[in-house]
């Protein structure tokens, strides 16, 4: 009906605005992109378009398009909270930190209980090393209001498994996520089985890396069936995780193609995946360097600096390690 109305009536705005939201929930950015770049030319402050096409532009890596359109978004909604949001993500995908928790901040100043804008900037603080400060956050956003169980659970999940991994601390990480743990459901579930998983590596506790593989092939046979949207991100991850376990029992070989699979497949869409995959080409940088191979290693390295230079100063200043390969 929708396709129909819009070959009869090409330029209302309404119903570009129904088809670009249907096909960006079917995960066809290029055609989303299409009708909502003809939004804008028909109604320019439509401001649900300008965030859509920032989005788009920021998961394929368009970063400097990305900026234009969460800033027009913002200029056209200041007194909405989400732009400023939208446009923090990006700054945190750039480490772009200081930028991002000023907008964050003007966020909250708008919609003080505003859950997202909480939690991208706990995410601030974290990658600043500033734990207290990450605490501190989720104690303002309880104070805020009924802070939902989604965003309570998933803020606290994030800032505790940070703080652990800052220091090392596999063990307690793996205590930490048990199979009660909260954060394996919801908002931070996957981030924490992902860290799950790469203490369990660190561990030597194979067992259970393969565990958390198995569980995520059945949710990708699961979302193949149902033809998900995510599916490519869940692709994604369980080759990120196949990755890291090849890269601690030695098989270098295998984990390159690995996390070059998992590179393919994730994408800049939001701060935490967008991370995700800088870090995933990190493991691959390790690897390569692990292997022998400086020059296609440093290629990739400079591919993060460009997105990230602070992640990718921190790598450097870790001695180019996270998983800590030694060189074949």
């Amino acid at each position: 009906m929708i396709d129909d109305y819009l070959a009869e009536s090409p330029d209302d705005p309404f119903i570009l605005h129904e088809k670009a939201l249907k096909t960006w929930g079917a995960g066809d950015f290029d055609e989303s992109e299409k009708l909502n770049r003809r939004l804008i030319e028909i109604a320019p402050n439509w401001v649900l378009a300008y965030n859509q096409l920032g989005y788009i532009a920021m998961s394929q890596g368009r970063f400097v398009e990305a900026e234009e359109y969460f800033t027009s978004y913002r200029f056209v909604a200041p007194d909405q909270a989400n732009p400023h949001d939208s446009l923090g993500e990006l700054y945190i995908i750039l480490g772009r930190n200081e930028e991002a928790e000023v907008t964050l901040r003007q966020s909250l100043e708008i919609k003080p209980d505003f859950w997202a804008a909480f939690d991208h900037l706990a995410m601030t603080r974290i990658r600043f090393n500033d734990f207290a400060g990450a605490e501190d956050v989720l104690a303002e956003a309880r104070a805020a209001g009924e802070c939902p169980e989604y965003w309570d659970v998933g803020i606290e999940c994030n800032v505790k498994i940070g703080t652990l991994i800052h220091t090392d601390q596999w063990s307690e990480i793996q205590e930490f996520l048990g199979e009660d743990s909260p954060c394996l459901e919801g908002h931070s579930s996957g981030y924490a089985e992902v860290i799950k998983h790469l203490a369990a590596m660190q561990l030597g506790d194979v067992e259970t890396a393969l565990a958390i593989e198995n569980k995520m092939e059945k949710s990708l046979s699961a979302a193949k069936e149902v033809k998900m949207v995510d599916l490519p991100m869940i692709e994604g991850t369980l080759s990120h995780l196949q990755g890291v376990r090849m890269a601690v029992q030695g098989d270098l070989e295998g984990a390159i193609g690995a996390f070059w699979e998992a590179d393919e497949n994730l994408t800049y869409i939001q701060a935490g995946t967008g991370l995700f995959k800088l870090y995933n080409r990190l493991y691959l940088v390790e690897s390569l360097f692990a292997m022998g191979n400086d020059s296609k290693a440093h290629k990739i390295l400079s591919k993060v600096r460009s997105v990230n230079p602070g992640l990718a100063q921190e790598f450097e200043e870790k001695g180019l390690k996270i998983l800590g390969l030694e060189r074949e």
